[in-house]
């Protein structure tokens, strides 16, 4: 049984569609994804676990998903979504800050009073590079 999930900003809506977490069960996820007249683009089925889970939190313009990563109940960096294995990807490194969404194809992040976009590419990149 599907159902929506509550108290939480799940939801996100770009350009081209909207995606949302259902929950399954309390560690079942799926996060779905509808074009703009409610046909069925995609959906991702994951897991999460009493002690890590993956909050979705932003949608870029590109349709990447990023998400907050939680250990033990606090926050422990952010991680991508990938599509083709239904897994996150925790990545090393993200600005200072919260993510709190996306604005195109920038994260934002929450740092005390202020706001601050940066290029999800770049984001990558600097996990890219942490790598090599």
């Amino acid at each position: 049984m599907l159902r929506p999930s509550t108290g939480l900003w799940r939801l996100r809506a770009i350009k081209d569609r909207i995606g949302a977490v259902l929950d399954v069960s309390p560690s079942k996820y799926v996060w779905v994804e509808l074009d703009l007249n409610g046909e069925m683009i995609g959906q991702w089925t994951y897991t999460g676990s009493m002690t890590e889970w993956f909050d979705p939190t932003a949608l870029t313009s590109t349709g990447t998903l990023y998400g907050i990563r939680s250990i033990d109940r606090k926050r422990a960096g952010i991680a991508v979504f990938d599509k083709t294995t239904g897994t996150w990807k925790p990545l090393s490194r993200s600005p200072k800050g919260h993510l709190i969404g996306a604005e195109g194809d920038q994260l934002v992040f929450q740092s005390g009073d202020d706001l601050v976009w940066v290029l999800a590419s770049d984001v990558r990149a600097a996990e890219s590079a942490d790598l090599r």
